[in-house]
C-alpha cells in the first residue's frame, strides 16, 4: 500500500515538473533567433588623379589638365584661389585654364568629400594678342552690305575669342556680330570691332563711307 502511494505522489511530481518549465517552445511555436549586424558597411574611399603636379600658363594663353577619379562617379567641382589670374572652363574629362594675369595661385579639384590641390603659375606672355581686319574702310552704297573680314593671333598662334560689333550711328551704317556691314543711308560712321581674349578686351575701328 504504501508503495503505491510513492508511486503515485512521484508521478504527480513529474507531472507538475514538466507543466512549470518554460524553457522549450509551446507547442505549435518555433524558436527564432534574428541576425543583427555588428559591422557597418565598409566606406569606399575616393582617390583624385591628375595629368599634371603643377600648371603653367602664359598670360592670355590657356592649357589643359586631366583627371581620373576611384571611388565615386560624381561631378568635380574646380575651383582657384585668386579668379584674377585665370578663368576656368570645365570639360567632361578635365578643366581648361585660361591665363589672365600674371602670378601664382592653387587650383583645387572638389568631388564628394575629397580635395586635391596644385600649384597654378600665370607666366608673362612674350607675344600678346593682336586683333586683324581684312580692310579697316570701305564705301558701300546705301541699301548694300559687305563683310569684314576678322581674327586674333597671338604670334604665329591663333586665339580664341568672342567679337561683338557696334556702329556708332545705326541711321547710316549698322552691324552684325558677324562682321556683316549693311549701308542705310549716305554719311559717314564708325564701325568698332570688340574681340574679348578672356577677358582682355582688343578694339579696331572701320570707317564707313556710305554712297547713293
Amino acid at each position: 500500500m504504501i508503495k503505491k502511494i510513492l508511486v503515485a505522489l512521484l508521478i504527480v511530481c513529474c507531472i507538475a515538473g514538466l507543466c512549470s518549465c518554460g524553457g522549450g517552445p509551446t507547442p505549435g511555436e518555433t524558436s527564432v533567433e534574428q541576425d543583427i549586424p555588428t559591422t557597418e558597411q565598409e566606406k569606399k574611399e575616393i582617390k583624385i588623379y591628375l595629368s599634371v603636379d603643377e600648371v603653367k600658363v602664359g598670360q592670355y594663353d590657356s592649357a589643359e589638365i586631366k583627371y581620373a577619379v576611384s571611388g565615386s562617379n560624381s561631378v568635380p567641382e574646380w575651383s582657384v584661389g585668386n579668379g584674377e589670374l585665370v578663368s576656368l572652363q570645365p570639360t567632361s574629362d578635365g578643366c581648361i585654364i585660361n591665363g589672365l594675369e600674371v602670378g601664382e595661385t592653387m587650383l583645387s579639384v572638389k568631388i564628394e568629400t575629397e580635395t586635391k590641390e596644385i600649384k597654378l603659375i600665370v607666366e608673362e606672355s612674350v607675344y600678346y594678342p593682336v586683333l586683324t581686319l581684312t580692310q579697316y574702310d570701305c564705301k558701300p552704297k546705301a541699301g548694300s552690305s559687305i563683310k569684314i573680314g576678322y581674327s586674333v593671333r597671338m604670334g604665329d598662334k591663333a586665339v580664341a575669342f568672342v567679337l561683338s560689333c557696334e556702329s556708332e550711328n545705326p541711321e547710316i551704317a549698322t552691324v552684325a556680330n558677324d562682321g556683316v556691314i549693311t549701308a542705310v543711308s549716305s554719311g559717314k560712321t564708325n564701325v568698332v570691332f570688340r574681340a574679348d581674349c578672356n577677358g582682355n578686351i582688343l578694339e579696331k575701328t572701320v570707317e564707313v563711307m556710305v554712297v547713293e
